[in-house]
């Protein structure tokens, strides 16, 4: 019985393989292809490499990371307050001894600049009205000015190292100060200065509106013969601070302006006008409107005939195209005409933006290349400030302002603008 059932399935089975035999007749089989990325990657368990894995970048891929600034201010800038220049200037009072040597700093090399010859002039007469194309402008003149350091004087190294560094810039204007009517600390800046096509703009700085004694000449003539011409008298007297106490008064301003841009056109040299700060206790565009009247009521505005106007056009937060902040010295031009009649050239002395370092890039950046473009009696723009301990300084206040600090910072605008130069 057992037999016959075993037959029984046999022959089944082989009834049910011919049957789905002939089921399949007269058609091919259909292959499936599956793409590859559809299979599931081989899973590695956590902490074991794959087995091709050599832990290498292949050899044939490079990654070269895209540049991008990353340096940090040395030091957190103070909170803006609508004016930032308001200390006084201090010398100190030794020799200040800087750190840089030639080995400390490789000096680069400088695309040569022509040499400026100093010739003597002769007496200009006071009745003479110069036009702005008679005064004296520096080679490949392009607007870009800087304040040098908030010292009265600076070693050698120094004044080697920075002068080229100015040349690096593209500056051709420099704004520096002297202790007075002093004779001889800056001598070996203004030589370096002329040599290297840069113009200088001597601030004969004294503490208060108060007359400059008789050895103003002296200096004028000394400096005058080594290669400056334009002298700045007095600065921001409509400042408390810089009055020395005493309550600011256009009137005061002219009476000791005067004399001393008298003494300064007999010395063959042009006497700056002005230079007033923009948010003073008394507003800088009624104070200079007010000292012209005074020279006018005098009978002195003719000491103006080869004068200059010196403006502070601090950005003082406003949009690069206000003119209450850079642009501020079309209202000063629009005053000089007013009451003289005619345009005097304007020198930027000192400017600055001082907010956050992304906002101060953008916005300094805008002034300089304004200036390619810039109204024929706007001579120069003058960013403050170059150095302040790196030049001796023992003031700090100044510090955050510097482009080049003591401890090693260098304010990207350097770099990123000045080396760039005008374009």
């Amino acid at each position: 019985m057992w037999r016959w059932n075993q037959r029984f399935v046999y022959i089944l089975l082989i009834w049910l393989v011919v049957q789905m035999s002939d089921c399949n007749a007269g058609s091919s089989p259909v292959a499936t292809l599956i793409p590859t990325a559809a299979w599931p990657a081989p899973q590695v368990n956590p902490g074991q490499r794959p087995d091709n894995d050599t832990g290498q970048i292949p050899p044939t891929w490079t990654h070269t990371p895209p540049p991008r600034f990353t340096l940090t201010p040395a030091l957190s800038p103070p909170t803006p307050t609508p004016y930032q220049r308001t200390a006084t200037p201090t010398a100190p009072t030794r020799t200040p001894t800087s750190t840089a040597t030639p080995s400390d700093t490789p000096v680069p090399s400088v695309t040569s600049t022509p040499t400026a010859t100093p010739t003597p002039w002769p007496t200009i007469a006071m009745d003479e009205v110069w036009s702005l194309d008679r005064y004296p402008r520096p080679f490949s003149d392009n607007g870009w000015g800087m304040h040098w350091f908030s010292t009265y004087e600076q070693d050698v190294q120094t004044i080697d190292r920075f002068v080229v560094e100015l040349q690096r810039m593209h500056i051709r204007w420099l704004v520096f100060l002297n202790d007075g009517t002093d004779v001889g600390r800056n001598d070996y800046l203004v030589q370096r200065l002329v040599r290297a096509g840069i113009v200088p703009v001597m601030r004969l700085y004294t503490h208060g509106i108060v007359p400059y004694g008789p050895a103003l000449g002296a200096a004028v003539r000394h400096y005058r013969g080594m290669g400056v011409y334009y002298f700045q008298l007095y600065n921001e007297p409509n400042l408390y601070a810089e009055g020395a106490g005493r309550e600011p008064n256009p009137d005061w301003y002219a009476a000791n302006w005067a004399p001393a841009a008298r003494v300064v056109v007999a010395s063959g040299g042009l006497p700056g006008f002005g230079s007033l700060s923009p948010g003073g206790e008394y507003d800088d565009l009624a104070y200079f409107r007010g000292a012209l009247q005074a020279l006018k009521r005098r009978r002195q505005d003719h000491l103006l005939n080869q004068g200059w106007i010196s403006v502070h056009n601090y950005a003082n937060y406003q949009s690069v195209n206000s003119t209450k902040g850079f642009l501020r010295f079309r209202l000063y031009d629009q005053i000089v005409v007013e009451e003289l009649g005619r345009s005097l050239p304007i020198l930027g002395t000192e400017a600055g933006h001082y907010g956050d370092i992304g906002e101060q890039f953008r916005h300094v950046s805008a002034e300089y290349r304004y200036l390619s473009q810039r109204e024929k009696y706007f001579f120069c723009h003058t960013y403050w400030l170059l150095g302040n301990e790196i030049g001796g300084s023992w003031d700090s206040s100044f510090e955050y302002q510097a482009l080049f600090r003591v401890d090693g910072y260098i304010n990207p605008l350097v770099w990123g603008l000045f080396y760039r130069g005008p374009r």
